[in-house]
């Protein structure tokens, strides 16, 4: 190779630089059928578009050989937007071209420390980015995860999550994102999603003349934000979402140029005292609604109103994209066995709170572990289909598999401590094995790692009604209702709450609570059995026979073990067998003389 050394350096030093390797896709057959041309042709391209390039952005031309080059610049967003020229400025040449005399550049970039000694450059990241160039399509740029943080507040740049990739010699994985130059999106820019499910989030719309503007700017950023906590979404950053303020758009149409599945948007009416919010969730690539919510609230604080409606938002989003991904790969006629895809599908299983769906989830998460057992995925929806159909009673489990179910949240919470997933699982496992307060712990350290995590606010209130903090677990499944009132397991917060009125003597109320738990969830017998015991309590005794009877039907029995009442204390799971035997008895008709 020949260098562009500059001033040489008496000792090697170390710093930072962002590092741009290149190469030529398919040099040697290109050589083979023309050497002389393509010669020309590549020094053409290094004087009239490479060197400008560089110098247009401050970078330095390290070496380069007869079809590669490795170059440095001091800022990351210089070398971003300097492989993009380089790829813009290369294709408009070839446009003058046979397609076989076509030359296009693979582009890898990384930022990191590098070794200078002598004009060159060394060390671990150099290699990273020679790896990383390596794995580009041709007419690709390619940057590593360290390199698309350098640069995610600063350029407007759509990326697509290629996933964290094995690199010869490396020895820890590496994200991968292929950028998606601005108004250069291919045409089947579907079949390029990334492996996340991914989401962009259009600025809200003031349907009130613009006295909202600040209103709409701020909750659009704040569901931004908080969605992109969930370590399971790819979310496409705010300078990229909010070049589409204030313009009619297709959200297939969005969907193609931003690269993501799912777009949300929404719009804001206020009048008076009063706000009205409507969001809607839109499959990008059918143009199908997932789902649609309006959020009436009254105003006391507008900073209070912002954070309740950001919540429901972002708490809804993410259970109806589980869902919809479930959905979408399930009827996929040949499913792929990608890791991805087979974790959306199992979670998606979960979702639907059915046995087969159980069954299923257990069978795709021992796959997931067999293909991936570094991954935690896997061993969380395995310890969650375990304990879920436990407690639906869809399949009674001994004890033994209630302590392999916290057996499989442990090793999750071990491979990722910070997954809210993770905390999660392990916190309904400790409960369901006696150890309240230990799942009390971990659901709050789910919620600390993702503020908005309404699942685990829902699992919180139904521990702590098992531990015998009622008022406390009213608390948790009231939040999680106003999170996310879509949920289809909802009818696990409204046993939960009744479950607490009963015991706190809240008759009338836990009476309320358990009928709509059993109108969301007929085949359920602990809430009937919820409902027999509150009805009993509140003088209906006609009523809580028929429910103790439809619980027994259900169930086959009206003893229930603590592994189906985990109380802590068992004296609340005694009274509550007791008050269901007594619902069970009819009530004697006195003879008429």
């Amino acid at each position: 190779m020949r260098g562009n050394e500059g001033p040489l350096a008496s000792e090697p030093s170390r710093r930072a630089a962002a590092i741009l390797a290149a190469d030529i896709a398919g040099y040697s057959r290109l050589m083979e059928a023309d050497e002389l041309g393509t010669h020309r042709r590549i020094e053409f391209l290094r004087s009239e578009t490479i060197e400008p390039a560089l110098a247009a952005h401050r970078g330095r031309l390290v070496k380069s050989a007869g079809d590669s080059f490795l170059a440095e610049f001091g800022d990351a967003l210089d070398a971003v937007e300097c492989a993009i020229a380089i790829q813009r400025a290369t294709a408009a040449s070839n446009q003058s071209l046979a397609d076989d005399q076509w030359l296009e550049w693979r582009l890898g970039l990384h930022f990191g420390e590098v070794i200078a000694d002598r004009g060159d450059i060394f060390g671990g990241d150099v290699n990273i980015a020679a790896r990383i160039e390596a794995l580009a399509e041709p007419g690709e740029v390619y940057l590593s995860g360290r390199m698309r943080e350098e640069v995610r507040s600063r350029i407007s740049l759509v990326c697509l999550d290629l996933g964290e990739r094995w690199l010869k010699n490396i020895q820890e994985p590496v994200r991968i994102y292929q950028v998606v130059a601005p108004g250069e999106r291919r045409e089947n820019a579907v079949d390029d999603l990334p492996e996340k499910p991914s989401i962009a989030v259009l600025p809200f719309t003031d349907m009130g003349g613009g006295d909202n503007d600040s209103f709409c700017d701020g909750l659009t950023e704040d569901v931004i934000t908080e969605l992109s906590r969930f370590s399971g979404f790819l979310v496409i950053a705010r300078n990229s979402t909010f070049a589409y303020k204030g313009r009619a758009v297709d959200v297939k149409h969005v969907g193609r140029e931003l690269g993501v599945r799912y777009v949300l948007e929404g719009s804001v009416r206020r009048a008076g005292d009063r706000v009205r919010i409507n969001a809607q969730l839109i499959d990008a690539t059918l143009g199908h609604h997932v789902w649609a919510e309006r959020y009436d609230r009254r105003i006391t604080d507008i900073f209070l109103v912002q954070d309740d409606i950001t919540q429901a938002v972002v708490a809804s989003t993410e259970s109806q994209i589980t869902l919809a991904e479930g959905q979408r790969l399930a009827n996929r006629p040949r499913p792929s066995l990608e890791v991805a895809d087979l974790i959306r599908l199992g979670w998606g299983k979960c979702y639907e709170l059915k046995y087969d769906s159980y069954q299923t989830a257990k069978d795709i998460a021992r796959q997931i572990i067999r293909l991936d057992p570094k991954n935690p995925r896997g061993f969380q929806i395995l310890a969650a289909a375990i304990v879920h159909e436990h407690y639906l009673g869809l399949l009674r489990h001994p004890p033994s598999m209630i302590q392999q179910a916290l057996a499989y949240a442990q090793h999750a919470a071990q491979i990722d401590e910070n997954c809210e997933y993770s905390r999660w699982t392990l916190g309904a496992c400790y409960m369901f094995d006696g150890q309240h307060e230990r799942g009390v712990a971990a659901l709050r350290h789910a919620i600390e790692i993702n503020p908005n995590f309404a699942i685990a606010y829902a699992t919180l209130g139904t521990v702590l009604g098992w531990a015998g903090r009622f008022e406390a677990a009213i608390v948790a499944h009231d939040m999680a209702l106003r999170m996310n009132p879509r949920d289809p397991a909802s009818f696990f917060r409204y046993f939960g709450k009744a479950l607490a009125c009963h015991l706190l003597d809240r008759a009338d109320d836990a009476v309320r609570h358990a009928e709509r738990c059993v109108e969301m969830r007929p085949d359920w017998h602990l809430g009937w059995a919820m409902l027999a015991v509150a009805s009993l309590r509140a003088g209906r005794r006609h009523s809580a026979a028929n429910y103790a009877e439809r619980c027994r039907q259900i169930a086959g029995t009206l003893d229930f073990d603590a592994t189906q009442m985990p109380f802590a204390d068992p004296g609340y799971r005694a009274t509550i067998l007791n008050d269901l035997r007594r619902a069970a008895e009819r009530p004697r008709i006195a003879a008429v003389a």
